[in-house]
């Protein structure tokens, strides 16, 4: 799979350049205490954030899903919500698949 390998290659480039300037945000913070620093890292953090709760949520979720603590009417709404870690799991690298497939098992009873 070429794409897959070029994809790949580009999110690691990408979080690398995310990773280096954020480094250099907290160089900027705790040297210079610039003010404009420490704005733009309270205004980035959720954007880093959101990311690690959306798959770590899923989770709990499944837990609730499976022990009858949320409605039927909402299963189909948390299967859409979910579907991009059901293709990551179905497609993707098979680390990151395993390593869905492992949390997913801390849940389960």
């Amino acid at each position: 799979m070429p794409g897959m390998a070029i994809a790949l290659s580009i999110f690691g480039v990408v979080c690398a350049a995310f990773a280096a300037f954020f480094i250099w945000l907290m160089v900027r913070i705790i040297n210079r205490r610039e003010r404009w620093a420490k704005w733009t890292a309270v205004l980035l953090a959720p954007a880093l954030i959101s990311p690690v709760l959306y798959v770590l949520s899923f989770g709990l979720v499944e837990w609730l899903v499976n022990h009858g603590w949320l409605p039927a009417s909402t299963h189909e709404l948390i299967e859409l919500l979910y579907c991009p870690l059901g293709w990551v799991h179905d497609c993707g690298p098979k680390p990151i698949a395993g390593s869905l497939e492992w949390y997913s098992e801390l849940w389960d009873d």
